[in-house]
C-alpha cells in the first residue's frame, strides 16, 4: 500500500532541510472524506503515531534502553512530557505522542525533537485534492559522528515502522468510510 515517494513542494519540510541533511518520504492514498477534507492536522498525526506496527514497541525499547546510558532522549520521558489535557486542541510546542509539535498548517505538521546527536523534524503532510494521498516525511540534522552512526543503524527499522504507519492509516481509513476515525 504505502510506498516511496517524493514530499510534494509545498511542504514546510523543505525549509528545513539543509543538502547535507538526510531526508526520505513515504506515502499512501486514502478515500475518507473526513481525513481528506474535515479532519485537523493534530488529529491526523494523533492517528498515524498510535497505529500499532508489528514488532515497533519492542524495538524502541531496545533503542530506549541502548541510548538512555548515552545520554540521549528516551520515548518515556519524552511521552511524559507530553501528559497534558487530552480535551485540549494540540497547539505549536505541545506532543503529540512523544513529539513535539513544531508548525500546523490546514494540510501540514511539522513534529520533532533536538537532541546532542541528531535533530530531526516529520512532515505528516495530507493532499486533500481526490485521489488523497497522506505522506511522511523524516529530516535528520546529524551534528555529529554519532548522528551518523545513529541513524545508519535506525535506519532499516525506521522504513520499516514508518510505512507500517501508513499502512495502519489507510486500513483504518479504508474501514471507517467516510466517517471519523479517532486516535485511541
Amino acid at each position: 500500500m504505502s510506498r516511496t515517494d517524493t514530499l510534494p513542494a509545498e511542504s514546510d519540510l523543505h525549509a528545513y532541510a539543509r543538502p547535507q541533511d538526510f531526508m526520505d518520504c513515504f506515502s499512501v492514498a486514502f478515500n475518507n472524506e473526513w481525513a481528506r477534507a474535515e479532519a485537523t492536522m493534530p488529529e491526523i498525526a494523533a492517528l498515524a503515531t498510535t497505529v500499532d506496527v508489528p514488532g515497533a514497541q519492542p524495538l524502541m525499547h531496545l533503542r530506549d534502553l541502548i541510548v538512555k546510558p548515552l545520554g540521549l532522549k528516551t520515548a518515556d520521558e519524552l511521552t511524559k512530557a507530553s501528559e497534558t489535557d487530552q480535551n485540549a486542541t494540540p497547539q505549536i510546542g505541545d506532543r503529540i505522542s512523544f513529539f513535539k509539535i513544531y508548525s500546523i498548517t490546514e494540510n501540514e505538521i511539522i513534529l520533532g525533537e533536538d537532541d546532542t546527536h541528531q535533530d530531526f523534524r516529520v512532515s505528516v503532510f495530507r493532499a486533500p485534492e481526490t485521489p488523497s494521498r497522506l505522506y511522511l516525511a523524516t529530516c535528520c540534522q546529524r551534528h555529529n559522528l554519532f548522528g551518523h552512526l545513529y541513524l545508519a543503524t535506525i535506519l532499516p527499522f525506521h522504513k520499516m515502522i514508518v510505512k507500517g504507519m501508513l499502512d495502519g492509516v489507510a486500513k483504518k481509513l479504508k474501514a471507517a468510510g467516510d466517517a471519523p476515525v479517532a486516535a485511541p
